[in-house]
């Protein structure tokens, strides 16, 4: 499966370091305008977004990501920190386009 990772460093690499190991391809971004090239060559089956990234947060790279989807579905999964975490956000996330939210620290089992 082809994972894109976009969040901060530290969470990213540990995140791509973990689902290399079971076998996915992954792709890593920082950011929403480093996600462009990703998503413009390669058929991600999963995107891991960070709630807030620089530039765009994870809820409007998803809005952004949904509106200019290509012809396959790609489950888009939001990471938060427990103190951040509102139904309320949940909701706005959700009608975004997020598929599910994920609480931080990610349990990769989950």
């Amino acid at each position: 499966m082809k994972v894109l990772v976009v969040d901060e460093p530290r969470v990213r690499e540990s995140l791509a370091t973990t689902l290399a190991n079971i076998g996915h391809e992954v792709f890593e971004a920082s950011d929403n305008a480093a996600t462009q090239p990703i998503f413009a060559r390669e058929q991600i089956d999963v995107v891991l977004a960070g709630w807030g990234l620089p530039g765009l947060n994870g809820v409007e790279l998803c809005r952004d990501f949904r509106a200019h989807q290509p012809d396959w579905y790609t489950y888009f999964l939001l990471m938060t920190s427990q103190s951040s975490y509102s139904a309320s956000d949940a909701l706005i996330a959700l009608e975004a386009g997020v598929d599910d939210l994920l609480l931080k620290p990610v349990d990769v089992t989950e």
